[in-house]
């Protein structure tokens, strides 16, 4: 087998599962004969996905180690006769689950510890966005590249809209969007303060919409605050969706808004960028990389100044098609082909033929 590529979970759904499947079917295309393995596989995916138990290294000329969280699989790795190609999407900080999630908090610490000892392990590794190759780099790994993370665009074309989420959102209200798991690094807590400002300064005819697997501990003090600032009215959280439904969110947005302090790449940037709408976004770790000379970005949660902008650009047609634009040209950095051939130009350039 030309390359093989490994991961602890393949999840239904998920984004870094999903570009586990889609970067293999990048591989097959490009004429590399390949496998997929995991330690844990969802059953809606074990005809694409082959258990770890079966898989034989010697077997492999190139493994490909798909690497999110820390987790004691890692061993295995560590294991193997050969040497590794990494793929590092990031690790979340762990003090953003301090007294939160102490679970999270001791799993993202093993993770960093764990990027340490699979350095000497890894021949090559990939990164999902420049923020985390520099971070690779940041921690001694000797020859880094970026692969974005695949979105697969045409998934998302000819989706019909959820009518039920159409009728009920597709109103007179401006509704600010943001999808991503509700964790303590997205900052949830940010988009609900900023709402509290836009509706009692600008306009009270506005939502929220927060899409996304919620993490109860946390959705609890999102809950509070909601309550204390007498918003809780004006805030959907949707919990998990169908992909319909997901997309059908896009299709009534308004505006998508990140307040995030830590992410790795964010496919739902990509995605805003497909279903054409706006991005207002706080200008930290991958983000900027993410959106290249589109959206617009915030130095300071200042959300007054934040709601101001985003109001006055979607009253503005002019500078709102000039945003669009920009995105669209971005949206266009991410297409199948052109990763493709940073694929084939690091393959040939460090994979064992």
């Amino acid at each position: 087998m030309d390359i093989v590529s490994i991961t602890n979970t393949v999840s239904y759904g998920d984004a870094a599962s999903n570009h586990f499947i889609a970067m293999d079917q990048m591989l097959k295309g490009l004429g590399f004969k390949t496998a997929l393995y995991a330690n844990r596989i969802d059953p809606k995916l074990d005809y694409e996905v082959l258990p770890f138990a079966k898989f034989d290294p010697k077997t492999a000329k190139n493994i490909v180690f798909h690497f999110a969280s820390g987790t004691s699989f890692v061993n295995e790795i560590l294991k193997l006769p050969q040497d590794i190609i990494l793929y590092y999407q990031n690790i979340t900080p762990a003090e953003f689950f301090k007294g939160i999630s102490w679970g999270t908090y001791r799993n993202t610490q093993k993770g960093r510890k764990q990027l340490l000892q699979l350095r000497a392990k890894t021949r090559f590794a990939w990164a999902a966005s420049e923020y985390s190759r520099l971070e690779l780099e940041n921690n001694g790994f000797q020859d880094t590249s970026v692969i974005p993370i695949v979105v697969n665009l045409s998934d998302y074309k000819n989706i019909e809209a959820n009518p039920q989420i159409y009728q009920e959102y597709k109103d007179d209200k401006t509704n600010l969007l943001f999808v991503g798991r509700i964790a303590p690094n997205k900052k949830h807590e940010d988009l609900i303060r900023l709402l509290y400002y836009y509706k009692n300064f600008i306009s009270s005819e506005v939502r929220l919409i927060l899409v996304g697997n919620p993490k109860a501990s946390y959705v609890n003090k999102l809950k509070k605050l909601m309550e204390a600032l007498q918003i809780s009215g004006d805030v959907v959280m949707t919990g998990k969706v169908s992909f319909q439904d997901m997309c059908s969110y896009y299709k009534v947005a308004d505006a998508f808004v990140c307040m995030s302090e830590h992410e790795g790449f964010l496919v739902p940037l990509v995605e805003a960028m497909n279903f054409r709408v706006p991005i207002f976004a706080f200008d930290s770790s991958a983000i900027p990389h993410t959106l290249g000379n589109s959206g617009v970005l915030f130095d300071e949660k200042d959300f007054g100044q934040i709601a101001h902008t985003i109001d006055y650009i979607l009253q503005n047609k002019q500078i709102k098609s000039e945003i669009l634009t920009a995105q669209d040209k971005r949206l266009g950095d991410f297409s199948q082909d052109r990763i493709a051939e940073l694929l084939k130009q690091d393959i040939e350039r460090y994979f064992i033929k």
